[in-house]
């Protein structure tokens, strides 16, 4: 077979369209298909009729025939997000909406959903010369690229539709970018930006890596960033109050001058969150039990570090303004494969656990994305758990048992990065990719856009027992 295999369910006028083969077969000389790449450039093809349609995959006899025991049945609907608006240009290539990098469902609208942006559409790191020093730089593509908060809908045509943009922005109207707080070229640990033409950009006060999404008990939003990392804490129109970073993750004098003026920034999170990997701070935030929880995307970078399994969780507590606790999660390995890149974190209400989409990046074959769920083990108080050995952790009850709900990959939702999660109370699990604007880079370190690199929600609605 030369293909990847996909089973297509579509509703259209006539009724439902079946098609079951490779992807190298004759539908792809079908006039009314809608061709689409993933992140690793596999091609997908979805089948229109009149409209857009949502692509539907029964999943009952593959989870069924999953090696977890007693695992969830869901049916599986891909669904495109309309990103077609044009928001910037590259050489003459438009720009369009993506970067979707969080999903928090709406409790109110029935198949709605917010989202976050994340920095912008932005190249590759590369090893660069900037004040006689070797430092880490990416270019921005858009270097005034305001991040944004989207309310998603689901329409009649089966597409998702951008209903409501929130700009993030001070409360005296100065927009937050992408940009880097604290760059290398000013001895910092952020990578150094650099516009299209090569020109080293200026650091940034409301510069964010904007990564998860959360909505409090009195409907402030919360979002959380990788650079320091931070939570920052927004109204309802999206205007930044508060920025909490860890110990000692800013120079005193620039922390000072961060707060000359609103939004003020407060150390309120542990110094250790400081030690993140380079672009995996805080990935996944969900509000629960009436505070917030803060996923890492991976492992910290621990000097002298002998653990690299385990990611923390941070809780904080929003009305005291302070942190209260953090846990684990261990670093599932499966056929071989280290999933250490979480791509979201979400609450069930109804069953009182955590959600988590838990990755190795890859696509096809070698992809494997799977959603679990779990209930917080014990607080891991003063102790470094990058020190200790994951037998101790165990023994000691500091590890969590992950529970496997979908294996996203095997339903047909095949994308390099997975980075949006939600669960709503009937059991149902919604995801989305991050498509990073349709950008790609080649190992010469050329940007292509990519108008096939699409954006989509993946709905899975769990069948009865």
């Amino acid at each position: 077979m030369s293909g990847p295999l996909l089973h297509l369910i579509v509703p259209c006028q006539q009724g439902l369209i079946s098609h079951n083969q490779p992807m190298k077969n004759s539908l792809l000389n079908n006039k009314k298909t809608l061709q689409f790449l993933t992140s690793s450039g596999l091609l997908a093809v979805l089948i229109s009729c009149q409209h857009p349609v949502a692509k539907t995959l029964d999943v009952a006899s593959e989870a069924k025939s999953s090696p977890a025991k007693n695992a969830p049945q869901f049916q599986f609907t891909l669904v495109p997000i309309d990103t077609e608006a044009t928001i910037g240009q590259y050489k003459n290539t438009p720009i369009h909406w993506g970067g979707f990098s969080s999903l928090v469902k709406d409790p109110s609208e029935p198949d709605t959903f917010w989202t976050l942006t994340d920095r912008g559409p932005n190249g590759e790191p590369t090893i660069s010369e900037i004040k006689g020093k070797k430092a880490e730089a990416r270019e921005f593509l858009m270097p005034n690229f305001n991040p944004k908060i989207l309310k998603l809908k689901i329409a009649a045509n089966g597409t998702a539709q951008i209903i409501q943009e929130l700009a993030i922005k001070s409360q005296t109207g100065q927009f937050a970018t992408g940009l880097p707080q604290w760059s290398q070229k000013e001895g910092g640990p952020d990578e150094t930006a650099k516009d299209p033409n090569g020109k080293v950009l200026n650091d940034s006060k409301l510069g964010f890596d904007s990564e998860g999404l959360a909505i409090d008990n009195h409907g402030m939003f919360w979002a959380s960033e990788e650079y320091r990392p931070s939570l920052i804490q927004m109204n309802q129109n999206g205007e930044i109050v508060q920025v909490f970073i860890p110990q000692e993750s800013l120079p005193e004098k620039l922390y000072k001058k961060n707060n000359q003026k609103k939004p003020h920034f407060k150390m309120a999170l542990p110094g250790d969150y400081r030690l993140r990997k380079s672009n995996r701070g805080f990935e996944g935030l969900c509000f629960a039990r009436g505070h917030l929880f803060a996923a890492l995307q991976s492992p910290l970078e621990m000097p002298g570090m002998t653990n690299r399994s385990v990611i923390r969780i941070l809780e904080f507590d929003p009305q005291n303004q302070r942190s209260i606790g953090e846990f684990l999660i261990p670093v599932p390995i499966v056929n071989g494969q280290k999933l250490d890149k979480l791509g979201d974190l979400t609450f069930s209400e109804v069953e009182n656990r955590f959600y988590v989409v838990l990755q190795n990046s890859k696509t096809g074959a070698e992809g494997i994305h799977n959603v679990y769920s779990f209930q917080l083990a014990q607080a891991i108080g003063a102790m470094t758990p990058e020190l200790t050995s994951l037998k101790d952790l165990e023994k000691k009850g500091f590890l969590p048992e992950l529970k496997l709900q979908a294996e996203l990959t095997k339903l047909g939702f095949d994308f390099e990065k997975i980075e949006g999660l939600a669960v709503d109370n009937s059991g149902n699990i919604y995801v989305n990719n991050d498509n990073d604007f349709g950008l790609q880079t080649d190992s010469h370190h050329q940007i292509q856009i990519l108008p096939e690199k699409k954006s989509f929600l993946g709905v899975l609605k769990k069948l009865k027992d």
